[in-house]
């Protein structure tokens, strides 16, 4: 019978304040499920890195819900480049503070949570769902940098996890044509939160604003975007501007604009407004205001900001890239465009910006979509629904007379 379900999302602390350094969608994705999972009746823990000594090393946020931070003699950020070496440490603090015969299922998230996946199932053989996040082999085909080791073990939990989990059908193919994966996959996409389908508490700024929500990385496309809106600067209000939400920094975990972005925004630094990270509830505020949001990511393997963005009922513009050329319906949504083609981006920026009626249809039609598909309340019964047949598959296995 499925009771307590342990959730391990190692760089991720989903108690973090999105938007912050290594705090972004598998974080949000984290919290989202925990709580969901919870309210539906379910004991989780959810086991993390301890990256900020004023953090508590057990978070317990009521009697059935908890988050474990283990500091695997770490505590302090660690970028998540570095953290594979901490694994074994993990593992061993880990078994040390945890009863890991306690839970009925184990859901990791992203690879380096998948590592210690593969290594509970070694060694305690419990039923094991997992979810990437994103994936070695298309950050290398997008970047130009590959990963060998991040591959090779995402190569093995793909071969010994009981279930995973992709996000869109466009992940679901790549693990069956370029990792030629075997293991059962089921395809749930990730939920938005209520917060996005409310009408927001706070009043969106007065001036036009086109918006990006997300890290300051190239491979989040921002001097793209950057590179767009310079191209539109004369032929918009001076008063219209760029909103850039998020971190910037991968080096601390401290607010930052990287040198590229320093560099790339000059000569039009007037009219583009850096934020920072914000609570949720002002995000839904900016998002109601803005002309449209901006997601031109170089590879997405979800796009959680879209879906957020349809929720709130502002129409998308996207790189046609991952999981966004699923999240957002083209010409219905929003618009898709080449990845790091500026020109276009500029062109749908106008478009959007120039139409008010075309850009509320979109919007309208946005919102509808999210509420059929990205309700986190019938997302999580999908969850449950994989986590009690590997369960009861697990329980029937074990039974004596097999």
């Amino acid at each position: 019978m499925l009771k307590r379900i342990l959730l391990i999302s190692i760089h991720g602390d989903p108690l973090a304040k999105l938007g912050s350094t290594q705090s972004g969608g598998q974080n949000n994705y984290v919290k989202q499920l925990m709580n969901s999972l919870n309210k539906k009746g379910y004991q989780v823990d959810v086991i993390t890195h301890w990256r900020d000594p004023l953090d508590s090393p057990i978070e317990v946020i009521n009697s059935t819900l908890r988050v474990i931070r283990i500091a695997a003699k770490q505590l302090k950020f660690v970028p998540k480049d570095e953290m594979y070496h901490l694994l074994n440490t993990f593992y061993n603090e880990v078994k040390a503070k945890v009863d890991l015969n306690s839970y009925d299922v184990v859901h990791t998230n992203y690879w380096l949570s998948g590592t210690l996946g593969y290594l509970i199932k070694q060694e305690f053989n419990l039923p094991w769902v997992h979810i990437s996040h994103s994936l070695g082999l298309v950050k290398a085909a997008s970047t130009g940098t590959t990963d060998e080791l991040r591959i090779h073990c995402e190569e093995k939990i793909f071969e010994a996890a009981d279930s995973i989990i992709t996000t869109t059908y466009n992940e679901k193919e790549t693990l069956l044509n370029k990792y030629h994966t075997k293991t059962n996959i089921e395809v749930i996409p990730v939920g938005v939160d209520d917060t996005f389908f409310l009408s927001p508490n706070t009043r969106p700024p007065r001036e036009r604003y086109y918006l990006f929500i997300g890290r300051l990385e190239e491979t989040k496309g921002i001097d793209v975007l950057i590179e767009a809106f310079k191209l539109i600067q004369n032929k918009t209000s001076e008063k219209t501007r760029l909103m850039i939400v998020g971190g910037g920094c991968k080096e601390t975990n401290e607010f930052a604009i990287p040198d590229h972005v320093k560099d790339n925004i000059k000569g039009t630094e007037e009219r583009i407004t850096f934020t920072g990270s914000l609570s949720q509830d002002e995000l839904v505020s900016l998002f109601a205001g803005a002309l449209t949001t901006i997601v031109p990511s170089h590879y997405e393997s979800f796009g959680m900001v879209a879906s957020e963005s349809q929720a709130v009922g502002v129409p998308v513009l996207a790189t046609r890239v991952g999981g966004l050329q699923e999240v957002v319906q083209d010409g219905k949504t929003g618009y898709l465009f080449e990845n790091k083609n500026s020109r276009e981006l500029a062109k749908l920026m106008l478009k959007l910006s120039e139409n008010d009626y075309l850009r509320k249809k979109l919007g309208k039609q946005g919102r509808e979509h999210a509420l059929a598909n990205f309700d986190w309340d019938n997302i999580t019964d999908e969850v449950i629904m994989l986590y009690k047949e590997l369960v009861e598959s697990d329980a029937e296995y074990l039974s004596p007379s097999n």
